[in-house]
């Protein structure tokens, strides 16, 4: 580790957009220290980052994190307290619609939405040009591993997959 914010993600570059939808299945080794707070979706404009959806360690109560730039100020909305596991599949999917006064972000977990606001303004750095998924931040600085899988980035509600769970298989003769 380092003394500065360490991170590990995937990116893609999308047609400038301002409503986007991100839904993919994470799962963390290690949960987030005192204070701190890990990013598993991010969303960047021209500018810099607009979104962010992850786990938050509230002075010793775990809870769903959305984060979104006013233009002004990094400002967020969390969850009630939560028990997460590690390495359990959790379906995340984040939700931005990018604009001056009238905008919203959500965060849902497993089909359900968990936190989030609107109206605010998240026109701080433009629209929507890049999603991040992975450890988009991570200021606890210590290894963990999250993995992720089934990332599908669309402008509508992508929702949970339908059919056997992540990581379970049948097997019949």
């Amino acid at each position: 580790g380092s003394t500065v914010d360490e991170y590990a993600y995937c990116y893609r570059t999308i047609a400038e957009a301002s409503t986007v939808y991100t839904r993919g299945y994470f799962k963390f080794s290690v949960l987030p220290a005192a204070n701190k707070y890990q990013e598993y979706i991010g969303f960047g404009g021209a500018g810099g980052g607009v979104a962010g959806f992850g786990l938050i360690n509230d002075a010793g109560t775990y809870k769903w994190l959305t984060n979104y730039w006013t233009g002004v100020a990094w400002t967020d909305f969390r969850s009630a307290g939560v028990v997460p596991t590690i390495n359990t599949w959790y379906s995340m999917e984040g939700y931005c619609l990018v604009n001056n006064g009238t905008g919203a972000v959500t965060f849902y977990i497993d089909g359900v939405n968990k936190t989030g606001g609107n109206p605010i303004d998240t026109d701080g750095h433009g629209n929507i040009i890049q999603v991040n998924v992975g450890l988009a931040t991570n200021p606890d600085n210590v290894a963990l591993t999250v993995t992720g899988d089934c990332i599908i980035i669309g402008s509508s509600l992508i929702g949970v997959e339908v059919g056997p769970s992540i990581g379970q298989f049948a097997v019949s003769d």
